[in-house]
């Protein structure tokens, strides 16, 4: 059994990985209210951890991608 998503639910989020973990937040809640949270998963310890929000402008349907390890 893995961990519930800890945030918010959501729609049109965003979402990458990069090595072993994987990073998803932005997006609409149900309210439609854009948010900026960003959320780290691990899946190896089966943990989510909140990281820095987003520094621009709260939003929805962004574009995410990594390269290597950035």
């Amino acid at each position: 059994q893995r961990l519930n998503f800890p945030s918010t639910s959501r729609r049109y989020a965003s979402g990458t990985g990069i090595g072993l973990k994987g990073y998803v937040g932005l997006g609409l809640n149900n309210l439609g209210t854009e948010l900026a949270d960003f959320w780290e998963y691990t899946p190896l310890t089966n943990t989510w951890l909140v990281r820095t929000s987003f520094p621009g402008a709260a939003r929805g349907d962004a574009i995410s991608f990594s390269i290597g390890s950035k």
